[in-house]
């Protein structure tokens, strides 16, 4: 009997192993990188292209929310429950901003202020000045209403 468990209680410990492992991988691996897991189109902007006016602007124009999406493969669950924890505990205000700004909708298929600064103003999002930015962020309230 010892001889059929032995193997079995050794699979089991790596089983439980990868998956510890895979999970501190999911909270320490760098947001861009689950964000494009679990949306391969979305584009993430970095928080220090966001000024401090800008980061301001967007919140008193629109709040801040937790990612809602539901996707339906269980791994992506996963990877979005742990970037709901990220997002709400330790990611800066900054780096709050940066990730919803990223994931505006403005119609039309354009989604996230970087798209929506090529699409409106045919520049990259490092180029927008603090005008643009802050119609950007109004344009996606007109859209949202």
């Amino acid at each position: 009997m010892d001889a059929v468990l032995k193997p079995i209680s050794k699979f089991v410990f790596l089983i439980g192993l990868m998956v510890h492992l895979f999970l501190i991988f999911l909270f320490f691996a760098p947001a861009t990188l689950l964000f494009t897991f679990t949306q391969p189109s979305l584009s993430l902007i970095s928080a220090d292209l966001l000024s401090e006016s800008t980061v301001t602007h967007y919140e008193s124009s629109q709040g801040q929310f937790l990612l809602d999406e539901s996707p339906k493969a269980f791994h992506r669950r996963v990877v979005g429950a742990i970037l709901n924890l990220r997002y709400a505990y330790f990611m800066d205000d900054a780096q709050q901003a940066a990730v919803d700004l990223s994931r505006l909708d403005y119609g039309e298929g354009v989604v996230g202020v970087a798209a929506a600064a090529e699409y409106y103003y045919q520049k990259n999002v490092t180029e927008l000045s603090e005008a643009e930015w802050g119609m950007l962020i109004q344009l996606h309230a007109m859209f949202r209403s």
